[in-house]
């Protein structure tokens, strides 16, 4: 069985590989000469069951191997190109959106039989599924959020409700596009911020009638603070990690932080994080006591 398919690298490690590994043929399948004569693909994914055929009339399958050796496939497939069967889904479409995903477009066969259910699956270099169910009148599905880069298997499955019988009909393996990944633009400068923004420190701190302590804290100005594109906030941590957070708008001012233990200790900072790319940066300050 396919236990785990690889996508090769040259930095691909075979350490801790415990079995028998196989290269894939390029057509990410096994191309069969059907009844009329026709090439067509069976795709390979994870899951599946692999043979190998010793001889026109044995088929074993391999006994688990510890050494790491790569097989080599002992009969080569049919040269050609994998021709779609007729009842196959057709991609209609193949696109990077605008912010780099890739969606896929699949127009699903006509099925007739209404004790029939139509589904669509479209699979990633054999692992990554995902599965719409359609009507049987050749429904055209978007399939959004699909691996870039990858070899992806479009395929109908037909399932006769009265007896359970399901039928899978699968295109040949369809390349999706390479998408740039786009790395956003950080708003601030950690080294700047660290640099240039002062520690909070406490000014002032009493015991409530509560029993509680309370404290003023001073919280620095935060320079070009733009709130769609940062978050600033004062934490008061104490010593096992509880955190009270108070949301900040880069004025400099003081901030009063109340219902505080009389005797624990607490660190002050202040954290600033950049929405576009999640970076954090902390200001530390004073602690209080």
């Amino acid at each position: 069985m396919v236990d785990k398919i690889i996508t090769w690298k040259e930095t691909t490690s075979l350490a801790r590989v415990t079995g028998v590994i196989v290269r894939l043929t390029e057509s990410g399948g096994v191309k069969h000469i059907d009844e009329d004569g026709v090439i067509r693909l069976e795709a390979i994914n994870q899951g599946d069951i692999v043979s190998v055929q010793t001889s026109l009339t044995t088929v074993e399958t391999p006994d688990i191997d510890t050494t790491g050796e790569v097989v080599p496939n002992p009969n080569p497939e049919p040269t050609g190109d994998a021709v779609a069967d007729t009842k196959a889904p057709v991609v209609t479409a193949v696109k990077v959106e605008s912010d780099n995903s890739v969606t896929v477009t699949v127009t699903a066969p006509v099925v007739t039989d209404p004790n029939k259910e139509v589904s669509v699956q479209v699979i990633a270099d054999g692992r990554s599924y995902s599965s719409v169910g359609v009507t049987g009148n050749g429904d055209t599905v978007e399939i959004k959020a699909v691996p870039q880069d990858s070899n992806i298997t479009v395929q109908t499955t037909v399932r006769d409700t009265t007896t359970g019988a399901e039928t899978v009909t699968s295109n040949p393996v369809v390349a999706t596009p390479v998408a740039p990944i786009v790395t956003p633009e950080p708003a601030r400068s950690e080294a700047i911020d660290k640099a240039t923004i002062a520690a909070p420190t406490v000014t002032a701190q009493a015991e409530g009638s509560n029993g509680h302590r309370s404290a003023s804290v001073a919280v620095p100005s935060v320079p070009n603070f733009d709130p769609t594109k940062t978050w600033a906030t004062l934490m008061i941590v104490d010593k096992n990690g509880s955190t009270s957070a108070i949301g900040l708008d880069g004025v400099g001012k003081v901030v009063n932080v109340d219902w505080l233990s009389p005797t624990e200790q607490y660190e002050i900072k202040v954290v600033l994080r950049d929405l576009g790319t999640g970076q954090e940066t902390t200001i530390s300050g004073s602690r209080l006591p």
